[in-house]
């Protein structure tokens, strides 16, 4: 598809998405992808529509581009649902648990019960209650007893997709590494013990290890645990997961997130950073803004842990490279999108901008890509597409592309819920379009 249909697509802005994306094509560069959004962002469907962050999926797939990491999985959304960030709905390469408990001590729960917050210890590194992932609060696990055993219902789990060689599957050579944050504590230290199962509670692909890990000072420290597991082409599923030793300390101990990587197989990595279903432009802004949501030191340590996930991937040989991708304006509505698309799209930029920048990253190793929401019968994005055009024509980073133009007529790529969202193949060919627009 792609190629083939974005020929009066407005397009502006520089060459760093360029370049990361024609890479990617190439088969000779890493990128890590981040999608931000509204609904679109990841809207999943009883038919597999996964929203932009599946469109890019697949879109990537059949350009024979291989995936290098399953997305960055952060652990202990307020739901039951398991978030996929965009892989591949039917049966999906991997999934990762949520965590609903509110009780705290010996069970790891969420920090945040939808009210109050447990702890505010790491909100100057990792403050994600303000970010959503497929419409619910994203948070962090946390454990804060030093006296009995406690296990997590945090899990991520691989399997096989058949359909496709190239997306990260469970028979893959594989790095699987685990997130976590050490409290300020003093005697004691926290442990941690790390499973990875055949299949949920079965036999072990690699006994449990333990990991102790010391905190005296007096901030939270993160800490990356990796385990490997070898390839094996028999292998259906494994499952993930992590729980507190009983032999030392336990907690403070709070998990932050898990995911599993190839060494040297250059490809992408999909992960939504925030997915707010219902959400106009300004709710989204709001949501990341140092003031009201989770604030540029949050997308600091998110983005540096992509980046050392990246770098670990290609062995050094690469500065790591981010994409993020944003969509929205149909929730403003036709004149408020006008208004504020430009401005709210330029906010959130900015912070990653500022958060790359501080972390000592390249300015060519972060590229954007901003698109206004498709149109509907009553959502017109003109006014938008035009302004963002304009305003982002200028900057070497951002790449601006009017979706408006992808399609002569829109309505079979409406879903068959609500025309505010598209379906699989309409996501799908956006994002081929898109690809192939910006790399002609």
């Amino acid at each position: 598809m792609m190629g083939s249909m974005l020929r009066r697509a407005a397009i502006s802005g520089g060459n760093v998405a360029t370049d990361i994306v024609a890479n990617l094509r190439a088969g000779t560069g890493y990128a890590d992808i981040v999608v931000i959004g509204d609904s679109n962002a990841g809207n999943f469907d009883a038919v597999g529509a996964r929203g932009y962050a599946g469109g890019f999926y697949d879109a990537l797939d059949q350009g024979l581009v291989y995936e290098y990491a399953t997305a960055m999985g952060e652990h202990a959304t307020a739901s039951t649902t398991y978030p996929k960030h965009g892989a591949a709905g039917s049966t999906p390469t991997y999934q990762f648990s949520t965590h609903t408990s509110t009780a705290y001590g010996t069970t790891w729960s969420r920090n945040n019960n939808g009210t109050t917050d447990r702890i505010s210890t790491l909100d100057s590194i990792w403050k994600p209650k303000h970010l959503k992932i497929d419409g619910v609060a994203k948070d962090f696990s946390y454990l804060e007893s030093t006296a009995l055993q406690a296990y997590s219902s945090v899990w991520m789990k691989l399997n096989h997709n058949a359909s496709t060689i190239r997306a990260i599957s469970v028979r893959d050579a594989l790095t699987v590494r685990f997130i976590f944050a050490t409290l300020p504590h003093t005697p004691n230290s926290a442990q941690v013990r790390t499973w990875i199962y055949k299949t949920a509670g079965s036999v072990d692909v690699i006994a449990a290890q333990t990991q102790t890990m010391y905190n005296t000072g007096a901030s939270p420290v993160i800490t990356a645990i990796d385990r490997t597991i070898p390839a094996d082409a028999t292998r259906t599923e494994t499952q993930c997961t992590f729980g507190a030793n009983n032999t030392t300390g336990k907690g403070p101990l709070a998990a932050l997130a898990c995911s599993a990587f190839k060494v040297g197989v250059p490809g992408y990595a999909i992960q939504i950073f925030t997915n707010h279903s219902g959400s106009t432009s300004t709710q989204i802004k709001d949501a990341l803004a140092d003031a009201t949501g989770c604030g540029t030191n949050h997308i600091k340590t998110y983005l540096q842990l992509l980046a050392a996930r990246q770098v670990s991937a290609n062995n050094g040989t690469a500065p790591a490279r981010v994409l993020v991708w944003l969509n929205f304006g149909i929730n403003d509505g036709t004149a408020n999108a006008t208004a504020n698309y430009v401005g709210n799209a330029t906010a959130i930029i900015n912070q990653f901008k500022a958060a790359w920048s501080s972390l000592g990253y390249s300015d060519d190793t972060l590229g954007f890509i901003a698109t206004v929401s498709h149109p509907t019968p009553t959502f017109n994005p003109a006014g938008a597409n035009a302004a963002a055009a304009a305003s982002f024509a200028s900057d070497n980073r951002v790449k601006f592309v009017d979706i408006s133009t992808v399609v002569a007529n829109w309505t079979p790529y409406y879903s068959g819920v609500t025309d505010a969202h598209l379906t699989q193949n309409g996501y799908l060919t956006v994002a081929s379009e898109v690809i192939a627009r910006i790399t002609a």
